[in-house]
């Protein structure tokens, strides 16, 4: 297949992918706005915390949803291998449905422990979405046509994931808000397992028996994918780019609140920004990587750019005056485009990674190898999620935390030049691999 769009094959898989992401992102956000909502209101009310842990609704929500994806990702990958994929792909996304249903039960409860609690288990059923999506690509698309494929699914990813985060935060707290916001999850989740229904056929390479024994598991995994010629570095590096926009997501809050003087409105705006910046950079890196030869300098570029926009934000947030006007203004157009720019370039980073990853599996384990990215990914956004609060707990402002980012990525960018030549080799013996199997 040639062109993938405008095709049978494309739009299924396509949609219920966006679909999912957005009613994903909808009740992240809105959990998150609630949550925080209920703290700053003093506690005692609808979606209140107990133990005043409503102050940190960012990075507790955002642990609820990607601490599933670590523990349970090496077994959907596994079940991915044994299952075949069109109808994995279907049945999980009618689980989606009913869990969806049940999330909008808890908003109509008013509940945030319950909230949290959907949360997780929608955590865990993209634990085993995840690693299927991305272990079935390849036998839909071409290996030429993988990057560019990949740059259309995040792009239209983060425009959902925008949406998502728009929507649910700002209609939450609304009058009726509840109902709408359940509506929207509900609404989104059926059309999606409609939509997967016509998923074309994509047999599994028939694994016999799933090992259940989860760190078993992990370690096979990992020393697995290690052994694989240029495999665990772009391993490492998807789960990076997870961390890093963890950790910026479990900040904005506190940054937007505290610094910028935003309210709810404010933030569920700057958390779209954010989401269509790293939309922004994953379309543009699909059509550009798709011409290019060198993934590293890709990655690479995505790297540098990131450290740039994270310095401006933390510079330009110093002299920022909460009380000279709208948040939302030409005079703050500096400052909302560092945000969107250090998103965007980490979605610049991540799409050639995670092409490369596609690539190179071995067909046989493919969803494995999927599975234990995925969980990489779990752990390494879950660790970006926890960083905020140690943070904040020594004296540092969610300004200064994106210096931290900023100097975080610099080392990242100082690692990878001193390793090209390694990484390139590596490289290049993978591609040769994968032309000769």
């Amino acid at each position: 297949m040639t062109q993938f769009v405008f095709t049978r094959r494309f739009w299924p898989l396509f949609g219920a992918n966006t679909l999912g992401a957005f009613a994903d992102n909808t009740l992240r956000m809105a959990t998150i706005v609630a949550v925080y909502a209920a703290f700053t209101a003093g506690g005692g009310g609808a979606f209140d915390l107990p133990w005043g842990l409503g102050e940190h609704a960012g990075s507790l929500v955002s642990v609820a949803f990607t601490l599933p994806v670590f523990i349970f990702s090496v077994i959907a990958g596994q079940l991915a291998d044994k299952v075949h994929r069109h109808v994995l792909i279907r049945q999980l996304k009618v689980i989606e449905l009913i869990l969806m249903a049940t999330a909008a039960v808890c908003f109509a409860m008013g509940n945030g422990p319950l909230l949290v609690l959907a949360l997780f288990l929608m955590g865990t059923q993209s634990a085993f979405f995840s690693p299927v999506r991305n272990a079935v690509m390849p036998q839909y698309y071409e290996p030429q046509e993988l990057i560019r494929a990949n740059g259309y699914y995040n792009a239209a990813l983060f425009v959902a994931v925008v949406t998502g985060l728009g929507l649910g935060g700002y209609f939450v707290n609304q009058e009726g808000g509840r109902v709408t916001v359940s509506v929207m999850l509900i609404a989104a989740a059926a059309i999606g397992a409609l939509l997967a229904r016509f998923t074309p056929e994509a047999a599994s390479p028939g694994l016999e028996k799933i090992n259940w024994n989860i760190p078993s598991v992990i370690v096979r995994q990992l020393g697995f994918v290690r052994g694989l010629k240029g495999l665990w570095y772009p391993m490492i590096g998807v789960a990076w780019f997870w961390m890093v926009g963890a950790a910026v997501l479990a900040n904005l809050p506190n940054y937007v609140g505290e610094d910028l003087g935003g309210g709810d409105a404010e933030i569920s705006i700057i958390q779209a920004i954010f989401a269509m910046g790293a939309g922004l950079g994953t379309m543009i890196a699909g059509i550009v990587g798709a011409k290019m030869k060198d993934s590293l300098f890709l990655a690479g570029a995505g790297v540098a750019g990131t450290v740039v926009g994270a310095g401006l934000i933390w510079g330009l947030t110093l002299g920022f005056d909460p009380s000279a006007g709208p948040l939302f203004s030409w005079a703050n157009a500096p400052l909302l485009s560092a945000l969107a720019l250090t998103a965007a370039a980490n979605g610049f980073f991540a799409v050639p990674l995670m092409t490369a990853l596609q690539r190179r599996a071995p067909e046989a384990e493919r969803a494995r190898v999927m599975g234990t990215a995925n969980m990489t990914n779990g752990l390494a956004a879950t660790v970006g999620a926890l960083f905020i609060p140690p943070l904040r707990s020594i004296g540092l402002s969610a300004a200064d935390i994106f210096l931290v980012l900023a100097i975080l990525q610099l080392s990242l960018l100082i690692f990878m030049w001193r390793r090209k030549r390694t990484f390139r080799a590596a490289a290049a013996e993978a591609e040769a691999a994968v032309a000769g199997r």
